[in-house]
């Protein structure tokens, strides 16, 4: 339980701190959305992919899409203005 809460937010911070910067500002609101989409369809496909090798790093890439998702709700950057 302490294993899987301390990856979450691993991958979390992962997306808020570091893929957020490459993510252009307009569209970091996406991640929330495409965080569903990997949960639906990982859960769509359960019976298809086996939780490991692939399932998990997908759920690990949906936690990171909620991780770009948070820094553009919590403190977003604002746009250069040339």
């Amino acid at each position: 339980m302490l294993l899987d809460l301390s990856v979450k937010t691993i991958m979390l911070l992962i997306g808020y701190f570091g893929v957020a910067r490459f993510i252009p500002i307009p569209d970091r609101i996406w991640g929330l959305f495409v965080a569903i989409a990997i949960w639906f369809s990982v859960t769509l496909l359960q019976s298809h992919i086996a939780p490991w090798p692939f399932g998990i790093p997908y759920i690990m890439v949906g936690y990171i899409a909620l991780g770009v998702f948070c820094k553009a709700i919590y403190k977003p950057d604002q746009p250069k203005k040339p």
